[in-house]
């Protein structure tokens, strides 16, 4: 199945387009049961939560909101005109049809028209499509979605008793009813679970023959990619091969993203219809899990790909929408990071057409879970349809890598004593494998995340959630120790988003880490005695030997600054101990990529959009070419070079070791060759032609250097690639750098920032008002200037700032006036 477009003879009237006409939006809540006798008037179908935001309605610090969501009846209503729905598309006949369409209903919603009930939707994940040719009247129409209160229904109905509890979500029955937990899980986002149309909606009006099925796949005969098209027209099959020139796809990080477009005309008896299948990519990817199951890797195109990413967030967990714009500068954001790949996780809701199409242009793989987590289903009636409907309408996408049962749900079933014979019954064990083959073809599939091993949660074998380092607040070697096969989740902190950031969130002189407000938006795990903050503060003592609370204390800013550089740390480090040539690892995720709302939250991207410390950090270890360095104690610092690209590298590895941040106590350099989609390593006393105990692990005496520095410089120059290493500990008390910038315009939209040090800047960050920037939370050497580029989208200031966090002073700059 794949997703159509367009077609010649069709119209589609959407519901929310603000320019449409002559019709007229209302919502009413009311008592389970009974009528609404108030209406406001809403500017088209949306979540009742977005339609309070949309009237000044909506409080989301108030927890009770969940309660009122899915405690009361809430009922839309829309008033159409005569004239409104009544013309097709002329030239293909008298034949006129009308379809009714809702992309999504959250969650038990009655449609009725003129009246009339239609049908009753009891899957939030399941479109609903009437068809409506024969009660469409030409006197004006009027729809209403009645949404009944979830809590009423379950109460309705003695549900069977489930096999284990979830901690996750207070309310135990939501496992009998497919909508989403995102929203009823308490500390993790607003109190907003989706009610209502939730995603688009639509009236259809087609002209002569009806298009009743299209399906796409993209397959290699013989050697050459080709997309093989079914079209179903009025019941008569049409199938089509159509040959894919040119080179396959790839993600980024390997190679070019190719797309074709795919359209097809198929001769009617009322004349040709033009149909728009939008775009294709030929690659093959499969899953590697040893010889003995207990590695995960992915394997794209016959390459092996190192995967790394992180597990998305809903941009706007209030209306549940989001614009091609939003989630475009999101993912570029991810890949400015490194990564290659976004999963969608099960305790959320599947995207909207856009997200997917993106991650084919930018080349990112997407891992896709059903919407299920941590609870055992029982309301399965609707699950394969759901499949056919969210999985099928991807198997044409080439960034689909893997669908997966469920999130937590093996694990949950585990931890309470549940045995393999309890796991093997599970939906997602019997049924769900089969509907997903038949849905998306050439998709590997996983019962569970995490999977496999003695315990489904055993982190050495198949899939894991590791958070040893993290949660469990375990040293940074535990990565290596782990023997980590892939982490589909992985590094959860409260991270802090910047400065600017945190000044719009707590107004009035409200003071961040201590204030109330900015406590409760701190994610936690329900019922326990910590939150992600205090992971955070752990790493601040293991890096930097400080105390976070007397920190907190004498100056919050720089409490804040120095967990934003503790937390990119771990992440740089983790992810260099997983990429490294002999790890064993095929990748791993961070959870989350972005933010549900204001504050420092899980995610790497904050609630608006803009980076925070970890993605600049991430960026020279997960670059496609990459330098980085790992402590490898008494044999020293092993600086690997990763080269995930198609072509060989040659170049020059420099290797200098500093006293104080600026004096040169040794140096050496190495040539350099890496082959295509290969790493190497090199160890720093080999570089330097001497023993120089870089790691301070042979307690010798004072050590003659505290940082030693790699820079991989190519043949014409350019610098590749840069790694610093410190000891754990090493102070980052504020000390004069020497720190200089200066400013250019690139063009009218990029502005380059060449920074300089006399002494080594530890964390150098930039605040200009940008959107982006090229560097952040990165380290500069002396006489090594490092350039940042900053991308504006409104008129940038006057003047920037730059600092670094062993700085002393924030220096300032000009920035010229824009070309």
């Amino acid at each position: 199945m794949a997703r159509l477009i367009s077609a010649s003879n069709e119209a589609v009237l959407a519901f929310d387009d603000a320019d449409a006409p002559n019709v007229t939006w209302t919502l009413g809540s009311c008592a389970p049961g009974s009528e609404p006798t108030e209406w406001a008037g809403i500017s088209g179908p949306m979540t009742v939560a977005a339609a309070w935001r949309e009237l000044a309605r909506l409080n989301l610090e108030d927890p009770s909101t969940t309660e009122a969501l899915d405690g009361r009846d809430h009922w839309f209503r829309a008033v159409l005109s005569a004239t409104w729905g009544l013309d097709g598309p002329a030239g293909f006949g008298s034949r006129v049809h009308r379809s009714l369409e809702f992309d999504g209903l959250a969650t038990i919603v009655e449609v009725w028209l003129n009246g009339v009930l239609l049908v009753t939707s009891e899957s939030m994940f399941v479109p609903v499509r009437i068809d409506v040719t024969d009660s469409w009247r030409s006197g004006g129409n009027v729809i209403e979605l009645r949404c009944l209160s979830l809590t009423a229904w379950l109460d309705a109905t003695t549900w069977p008793r489930p096999r284990w509890r979830t901690r996750l979500v207070p309310e135990q029955r939501l496992r009998n009813v497919r909508t989403t937990l995102l929203g009823r899980i308490p500390a993790w986002s607003p109190p907003v679970p989706p009610v209502g149309p939730w995603r688009a909606a639509r009236l259809r009006v087609t002209s002569g023959p009806r298009i009743t099925g299209v399906a796409v796949s993209v397959v290699r005969p013989d050697g050459s990619w080709v997309a093989d098209a079914t079209v179903e027209v009025d019941e008569i099959r049409h199938e089509f091969r159509t040959a894919i020139e040119g080179q396959p796809w790839w993600p980024w990080t390997h190679g070019a993203p190719a797309l074709h477009a795919l359209s097809l005309a198929i001769p009617t008896p009322d004349g040709e219809i033009e149909l728009n299948l939008g775009f294709v990519g030929g690659r093959t990817i499969e899953v590697d899990r040893g010889l003995g199951g207990d590695t995960f890797a992915f394997v794209v195109n016959g390459e092996r790909v190192f995967v790394r990413g992180a597990v998305w967030m809903p941009i706007d967990p209030v209306s549940a929408r989001s614009t091609l714009e939003e989630v475009r500068a999101r993912l570029e954001l991810a890949r400015a990071a490194g990564f290659n790949m976004i999963r969608i996780s099960g305790t959320t809701w599947y995207e909207e057409p856009h997200f997917y199409d993106l991650c084919d242009e930018l080349g990112l793989l997407v891992w896709q879970d059903l919407a299920m987590a941590n609870v055992d289903p029982s309301h399965v009636d609707t699950l394969e349809a759901e499949v056919s409907e969210n999985i099928g309408v991807l198997s044409s996408s080439p960034c689909l890598a893997l669908v997966c049962g469920s999130s937590e749900t093996e694990q949950q079933a585990t931890m309470v004593g549940l045995g393999p014979e309890v796991l093997a019954t599970l939906v997602i064990r019997t049924d769900a494998p089969g509907w997903v083959g038949s849905a998306a073809p050439d998709v590997a599939y996983i019962s569970s995340t995490p999977t496999g091993g003695h315990l489904p949660f055993a982190v050495d074998h198949g899939v894991a959630h590791y958070y040893g380092v993290g949660a469990y607040l375990r040293p940074l070697n535990d990565a290596r120790h782990a023997r980590v096969k892939f982490a589909a989740e992985s590094l959860a902190f409260s991270n802090v988003p910047r400065p600017a950031a945190v000044s719009a969130y707590l107004r009035d002189g409200e003071i961040a880490p201590s204030h109330p407000r900015w406590k409760a938006r701190v994610p936690r795990d329900r019922g326990v005695g910590w939150d992600f903050e205090d992971v955070r503060d752990h790493y601040v003592r293991v890096l930097f030997g400080l105390d976070p609370m007397q920190l907190r204390y004498a100056d919050p800013v720089r409490a804040l600054r120095v967990g934003r550089a503790a937390v990119a740390e771990v992440m740089a480090r983790t992810f260099a101990e997983w990429r490294r040539g002999d790890s064993g690892c095929g990748g791993a995720l961070v959870w989350c990529l972005n933010d549900l709302w204001e504050g420092a939250g899980w995610g790497v991207i904050d609630s608006v959009g803009h980076a925070k410390s970890s993605i600049g950090a991430l960026a020279p270890v997960l670059a496609p070419v990459a330098v980085f360095a790992l402590d490898e104690g008494l044999n020293g610092v092993d600086f690997w070079i990763a080269n995930d690209t198609g072509a060989p590298i040659e170049a020059t590895l420099e290797v200098t070791q500093y006293r104080h941040g600026r004096v040169v106590v040794a140096d050496g350099t190495a040539e350099v060759r890496v082959p295509p989609r290969a790493s190497v390593q090199f160890r720093s006393d080999a570089v330097l032609g001497r023993f120089s105990d870089p790691t301070g692990a042979y307690r010798f005496g004072p050590l003659a250097h505290d940082a030693t520095t790699a820079r991989l410089i190519s043949d014409t120059g350019e610098i590749l690639g840069r790694a610093l290493h410190v000891p754990d500990g090493a102070s980052v008390e504020p000390v004069a750098l020497g720190l200089a910038a200066t400013a250019t315009w690139t063009d009218c939209t990029h502005l380059r920032v060449d920074v300089t040090a006399e002494r080594l800047a530890r964390y150098v960050t930039i605040d200009a008002n940008h959107r982006t920037a090229s560097h952040d939370h990165v380290h500069v050497e002396p006489e090594h200037p490092l350039a940042f580029t900053l991308t504006y989208d409104a008129a940038p200031p006057k003047r920037g700032f730059v600092s670094a966090l062993n700085g002393d002073a924030e220096i300032s700059f000009t920035i010229p006036v824009r070309p």
